[in-house]
């Protein structure tokens, strides 16, 4: 199973917009996105608020969280968010991967050296 996170934080261009524009764009990305999420079994596990009363918080406002059976599809997600326009409006950092079992993970950070390789 692979996931997609999403961190942004609206932007200067964003508050720019009055309501009717910001509606415009956000039907759009849902009509774009929505296809590629039904058509790839892509599944939305939730978005939110960030909470910064969290240790080392990120600072981002808000956050979605995906999964899909496959990286392929959620590239695909990705690429119609670009396609979209939305990074115009959002300061956003994106992470992707697939999940694995904690000791899976800690085994190769382990096994890495100084400069991160395995």
């Amino acid at each position: 199973m692979h996931v997609f996170i999403e961190l942004w934080t609206m932007n200067a261009e964003w508050a720019r917009l009055d309501r009717s524009r910001r509606e415009a764009l956000v039907a759009s990305l849902g009509a774009s996105t929505g296809a590629i999420v039904t058509a790839e079994g892509i599944e939305a596990l939730g978005w939110g608020f960030s909470d910064a009363t969290v240790d080392h918080p990120e600072g981002r406002q808000c956050f979605a969280v995906w999964r899909a059976p496959t990286s392929s599809a959620l590239q695909r997600l990705a690429q119609a968010i670009v396609d979209g326009g939305w990074y115009r409006y959002a300061d956003q950092i994106n992470v992707r991967g697939e999940l694995q079992a904690p000791e899976a993970v800690i085994g190769r950070l382990l096994g890495q050296n100084a400069a991160g390789e395995a």
